[in-house]
């Protein structure tokens, strides 16, 4: 007689009940993060939040960095959906420089989104700032994959930019990522107004920068002016972390 290894798939039940544990345990943890931060977060802390022995926690994930890879992953699918909520309001206004107002809107609700949600954004710069490899190739790949999205979205904002004659003919992605990587940036000097209150605001600093790139590629001044006038209306712009949506979204793969 030949005997067969065979790998059974745990049930649909099975595979719910596991996806609900971890999206409770990334919950927990945000929570955590919020309260005390996350540079001395250890698993044995998640642990107690959720009233287990530390080694439940294993069963679901190996590790604190492993918690932090979905945790980022659901604050990039947030952000996302935040910003392309504005990016149906902006549409909505059916302005003639609707193209560029959805650019800008894209950029300053960054900018927005870090000023009104401090602790999620301080996840993705945990990792970020540092120069080593935070990350394992595979999740590294799922979190790039998850930022690759939103900056499809701003180059897909700045090819129709163009296209419309607003700013000159460039390549989308390269600018999608310098934009990116300057708004970042900005985003990093909140901590500022806590010893200097009159420092500008990081939603400021963005509108100053943006419009000094978007000029440098052909803007009209004016045009970039009216545009961040419109999208920093609280009615175009409220940025919103849903975790619950963010989660689910994350759960076929992620979980």
């Amino acid at each position: 007689m030949i005997h067969r290894n065979v790998t059974t798939q745990p049930s649909p039940h099975v595979q719910n009940k596991r996806a609900q544990r971890k999206r409770d345990i990334l919950r927990v943890t945000l929570t955590l993060i919020e309260d005390r931060g996350i540079d001395t977060l250890k698993m044995t802390d998640i642990a107690q939040a959720m009233d287990w022995r530390v080694g439940a926690l294993y069963r679901y994930y190996p590790s604190r960095d492993a918690i932090e890879v979905d945790l980022q992953r659901v604050i990039l699918i947030g952000l996302r959906k935040s910003g392309l909520t504005l990016v149906k309001n902006t549409r909505r206004l059916k302005h003639a420089l609707s193209p560029l107002i959805e650019t800008a809107g894209l950029c300053l609700h960054y900018a927005a989104f870090s000023s009104a949600y401090p602790w999620p954004m301080a996840v993705l710069g945990a990792s970020l700032a540092l120069p080593r490899f935070v990350f394992q190739d595979d999740d590294a790949k799922a979190v790039a994959h998850d930022v690759s999205l939103g900056l499809i979205d701003l180059s897909r904002a700045l090819e129709s930019t163009a296209a419309a004659g607003l700013i000159e003919h460039g390549s989308a992605p390269t600018r999608a990522l310098s934009l990116w990587s300057a708004l970042h940036g900005v985003s990093l000097t909140g901590k500022l107004n806590r010893f200097a209150p009159s420092h500008p605001s990081a939603i400021d600093l963005s509108a100053s920068l943006l419009t000094a790139i978007m000029v440098g590629w052909g803007a009209k001044a004016s045009h970039v002016k009216t545009a961040v006038n419109l999208v920093t209306n609280p009615q175009v712009m409220t940025p919103i972390f849903d975790i619950d949506a963010a989660l689910a979204e994350l759960s076929p793969g992620g979980l």
